[in-house]
């Protein structure tokens, strides 16, 4: 009984895991209705895209988001992610937070953290002022895997996404 416990969370965790290799490819679509091209999520006033690409135009950017709705927030929060291979098997990634469309800032009490794969904190930042965009970057190889675990003090309520390059 305890090891069929086991493998069911197991599979249980396999199934929310978001692997970002498979972004380079057009299985992604299939695989997840959730994630979306990011400019179609956020405000078009924002040109993160155009800023990525302009630093370094020779290497292709992946980039998509998902709508996050925490309990205490009357509008959802855009959670984007957005990656490239700077060489072989390792790749620059920028986990990005935006407010919905009709919002130009973000409220304050959110929390972006990346975890590792032990849930240790590796990196944080917290909309304390007025910010429109909150931005964590990451370097990590092929087959890491990392946690995007994002709060709102005020109501305690959480996000959390495992990720696997």
């Amino acid at each position: 009984d305890r090891e069929l416990g086991q493998a069911n969370v197991r599979q249980g965790l396999e199934s929310s895991l978001v692997q970002l290799s498979q972004w380079f490819s057009e299985e992604m679509a299939a695989l997840s209705s959730s994630w979306t091209a990011l400019e179609q999520l956020i405000n078009p006033g924002w040109q993160w895209a155009m800023v990525r690409s302009a630093s370094s135009p020779q290497v292709q950017w992946q980039s998509k988001g998902t709508l996050v709705q925490l309990e205490g927030l009357s509008q959802p929060l855009v959670l984007g992610v957005a990656f490239r291979e700077t060489e072989p098997s390792t790749y620059e990634i920028w986990i990005e937070l935006y407010p919905s469309p009709q919002q130009q800032t973000l409220p304050r009490g959110l929390r972006l953290e990346i975890l590792a794969s032990d849930n240790t904190v590796v990196m944080t930042v917290e909309s304390e002022e007025i910010n429109p965009y909150l931005r964590l970057n990451l370097a990590a190889e092929s087959q890491d895997q990392f946690t995007v675990l994002l709060q709102y003090k005020p109501s305690a309520a959480h996000f959390q996404q495992t990720f696997m390059v």
